[in-house]
């Protein structure tokens, strides 16, 4: 049996206590340093999170965008083919009011906006010469029928959209040939046509609009027609034995415009589409062509 003797035995336990009492901790230097490095981590995590969502969302707005520009300038052929048909057998005249309600707003290429040159959405529905430069309109494309059985004069009325005089008043719809009116705003999210129910002023009817057939208002959309080509032609007045120079546009360039912000952008995405139909009713537009670009 070893016997140790009482003077080493109390500096073994002096020793433990001392070596307890200078055990070394976290100091605040290395606490600050990882709540750092753990923040920057997690910030930079969230932003490519934010980033990524931004670009599916606006991969996603320019997807349903180009789909209302796709929609407008296949309405836009639509109408023009039917009028071509109807020009050539008047029997068949339910689409020349909606052709001739388009090239009714048309303007000078000289007047055309650059869109370019807009800095803002805003800009262009708060101009208050937009409406009368420019005479913006939209087709109604479910005021359209590819059914004879279906096709009449009230199914297509209306089928030709132009803004209200001013943002705040409601849509009319229209009974008649006479084109139907709808608001005209900046986009709160993406450019789309919204359809519903004018006479009513509450968003309910929005939720589920696929039976509803009138335009209540357009967001960052609109379609601009521009003559082409004009020249003059002289037309004999046989009742009256006079001439009369007109001056008739070869083809029509249909700009289909749009503007809006996309998701976590600061500046305004714009895509512009240009449809060219020749005037069927031009002595040297009986040739029908199409050109567009993007």
């Amino acid at each position: 049996m070893r016997v140790i003797p009482a003077g080493v035995c109390g500096r073994c336990v002096t020793d433990e206590k001392s070596h307890r009492s200078y055990r070394r901790g976290d100091t605040i230097i290395e606490v600050i340093f990882a709540i750092t490095v753990f923040s920057f981590v997690s910030i930079l995590t969230l932003n490519l999170m934010n980033s990524g969502i931004n670009v599916t969302q606006a991969n996603l707005q320019l997807t349903t965008t180009s789909t209302e520009m796709s929609a407008q300038s296949t309405a836009l052929r639509f109408v023009h083919n039917g009028f071509t048909a109807e020009y050539q057998y008047p029997e068949l005249a339910h689409y020349v009011p909606v052709w001739e309600a388009i090239v009714e707003r048309a303007i000078d290429a000289g007047s055309l906006m650059d869109i370019r040159e807009v800095s803002h959405c805003d800009a262009i529905y708060n101009d208050p010469t937009f409406i009368s430069t420019q005479r913006p309109f939209v087709i109604n494309t479910r005021r359209l029928n590819t059914n004879a059985a279906l096709l009449t004069d009230e199914r297509i009325n209306g089928a030709v959209v132009i803004p209200t005089s001013s943002p705040s008043m409601p849509p009319v719809p229209s009974s008649t040939a006479v084109p139907s009116t709808a608001p005209f705003i900046s986009p709160p999210v993406s450019s789309r046509v919204v359809f519903g129910n004018p006479l009513d002023n509450s968003d309910t009817e929005l939720k589920e609009s696929i039976d509803y057939q009138d335009v209540v208002r357009v967001e960052g959309l609109w379609v601009t027609a521009v003559k082409g080509d004009v020249h003059s032609e002289t037309i004999h007045n046989y009742d009256t034995g006079t001439t009369e120079t007109v001056h008739i546009p070869r083809y029509y360039d249909l700009y289909i415009r749009t503007c809006w912000f996309g998701a976590g952008r600061n500046y305004p995405t714009k895509l512009q589409s240009i449809l060219r139909l020749y005037n069927p009713t031009s002595d040297v537009g009986s040739e029908l062509d199409e050109a567009s670009a993007i």
